[in-house]
Order: structure tokens, then sequence, then C-alpha cells
């Protein structure tokens, strides 16, 4: 029941990022709330598999910057994602590596109050 409830977390968050954020966007078709679940599966899994061992290579500039270089790893994560995405073609969509960059802030934001909200955390 938490994975569910965690990618529902995903899905919502990234419904967030995308109404917000003008340049990141989901194209909508028919089939798009599977689609959407999709990208919040895949956002998940990349999180659980790749982010740590991102985190672990950029640990001198994580160590440099005080932490603050985690957002340029969660960016980076998220336009892998965008990438996956677009050749799975299930329409998440980013204009620059700006968009990436506030969609992912706007994304851990709403996951950490979602997750803090829900006690999953």
């Amino acid at each position: 029941m938490n994975v569910v409830l965690k990618i529902l977390i995903n899905a919502l968050a990234l419904w967030v990022a995308v109404t917000l954020i003008d340049g990141f966007r989901f194209d909508f078709d028919d089939n798009s709330v599977l689609a959407f679940f999709g990208v919040a599966l895949l956002l998940g899994l990349v999180n659980v598999i790749i982010k740590p061992l991102l985190t672990l290579l950029s640990l001198p500039f994580l160590i440099l910057t005080l932490g603050i270089g985690i957002i340029v790893v969660n960016a980076v994560v998220l336009s892998l994602v965008v990438g996956v995405s677009s050749l799975l073609s299930l329409g998440l969509i980013s204009d620059s590596f700006g968009a990436t960059l506030l969609a992912a802030l706007v994304i851990s934001a709403a996951s950490f109050a979602l997750e803090t909200l829900t006690r999953t955390r």
C-alpha cells in the first residue's frame, strides 16, 4: 500500500509542476491518465535506482556547495525521466534545463509536503 501511495504522491507532485512551470508540460491525449501515472512510476523508479548513484558520484560537488547542489542532481534525474518519457512516448516535455530545474524544485517541495501530510516520510 505504501508503494501505491508514493506513486500517487509522485503523480500529484508532477501534476503541480506541470501546472505551475511554463516550459514543463505533459502532452495530454487519449491515454493521458495512464501515461501520467507511468511517468510518475518512472520518476519513482529513477529516484530509487539512479538518484543514489548520482548523489554518490557527485558527493565532492555536494560538499563544496554545502548540499545546495542536490537541486542540480534532482534536475538531472528529472531530465533523465523526461528523456525516457520521450523515448516511450509518454508525453512529458521540457523546453529547457531551466524549466526542468524549476520543476525539480516544485516536485521536491510538493512531494515533501504530501509525504509529511500523509506521514509516509
